[in-house]
């Protein structure tokens, strides 16, 4: 059969199964097709919600984990060696997820977030690039206000500091709304640079 397993549209926007041709139309409503994907899309979307929020605890507990034991809240010589072997073995078993740099992230997440009911609170806003980005921001306060900026989603969230330590944040983040809620340039972090 030629048309087996294919959708055929009719101009009013309904869709006929398959074989419709042979046995006479047999459509389904515009309206419920249109209700079962915006299901569809919505699942998805809950899902992906999920799995990042999974992925961003899984990496906040590898942080916090290798921190405890192999660094033992340093940074010394050996613990960085160690951190290269453990990356290693990770990628060939699970992927580049695990780099060395990506392991020394989940490192610093673990430090900047200590605890991890702030991280499971906010994980369900925020994915792991904002984590990523947020974590490199020195200043408690303008960590803080940024972090929070994310969550209400009344901004992207800012690139990362440069690598002056009195750049804190620049100033090319793109503000969705809410503009005027944002504190005025005098109460801006210092190193925060505007215009």
């Amino acid at each position: 059969m030629r048309n087996a397993g294919k959708k055929l549209m009719k101009k009013s926007g309904e869709v006929l199964s398959p074989g419709a041709q042979d046995s006479g139309p047999s459509s389904v409503p515009a309206v419920l097709l249109g209700d079962l994907r915006s299901l569809i899309e919505s699942a998805r979307i809950r899902v992906a919600g999920g799995v990042n929020a999974e992925m961003v605890l899984l990496y906040w507990d590898i942080g916090e984990r290798v921190r405890k034991e192999i660094l033992n809240d340093s940074r010394a010589a050996y613990g960085k060696h160690v951190v290269k072997i453990l990356s290693d073995q990770l990628v060939m078993q699970y992927g580049t997820g695990f780099t060395r740099t990506n392991l020394f992230n989940m490192i610093r997440f673990a430090e900047i977030f200590p605890e991890r009911t702030i991280i499971h609170t906010l994980c369900g806003q925020l994915s792991w690039s904002h984590f990523r980005l947020l974590i490199y921001i020195e200043d408690p306060l303008a960590r803080g206000f940024y972090t929070e900026m994310c969550r209400l989603k009344t901004m992207e969230c800012p690139d990362p500091p440069g690598k002056n330590p009195g750049d804190v944040v620049r100033t090319n983040c793109s503000f969705k709304k809410n503009r005027k809620n944002l504190p005025a340039t005098n109460s801006q972090p210092s190193g925060t640079k505007t215009g």
